[in-house]
């Protein structure tokens, strides 16, 4: 995972998950045992998160958050119960970690902004998108900001989606 970041570890799990579940149900349930989501029904978890996450200043969540429908072969895609719940998240955090480095952030900011990044670990992507290992690599780069060093924030950012910024 040197080179990856855990986002990227845990966007790949949740498209190796996608692409092996079947069926259809409630796009709301959770779970190993649960039906797949359609793009439709991930961009529904989404807007649901979104409600729930504050952006950081200057950033705006994107108008259509519906992922992918159909692949290149013109196959269907469906998503692992959850994914829209991790997409928002994960572009909530990426706000936040944006504000951080910002040279134009106070001090003062920058400890809030760093308090406000410390939330992940009570979103849905943290507690059931993160495999304990990745977990401890997520926790490392907070860590790090928490000491001042902003290096682990900064490579990390480079992973998030390009509409974040």
């Amino acid at each position: 995972m040197k080179n990856r970041s855990c986002r990227q570890a845990a966007a790949l799990a949740v498209a190796a998950l996608s692409l092996a579940a079947c069926g259809t149900g409630p796009d709301h349930a959770r779970g190993p045992n649960q039906p797949a989501v359609d793009a439709a029904g991930a961009a529904r978890e989404f807007t649901a998160e979104e409600k729930n996450l504050a952006l950081a200043p200057g950033h705006s969540w994107p108008a259509d958050p519906t992922p992918k429908s159909v692949a290149d072969d013109g196959h269907g895609i469906v998503y692992q119960p959850g994914y829209g719940t991790t997409r928002a998240d994960l572009f909530w955090f990426c706000t936040w970690e944006r504000r951080f480095v910002d040279p134009g952030t106070s001090d003062a900011d920058r400890q809030a902004t760093l308090n406000t990044m410390l939330t992940v670990r009570s979103t849905y992507f943290y507690k059931n998108s993160l495999e304990p290992a990745d977990k401890k690599f997520f926790d490392g780069i907070l860590d790090s900001a928490g000491l001042g060093d902003n290096s682990k924030v900064q490579n990390d950012i480079r992973n998030c989606p390009a509409d974040s910024q």
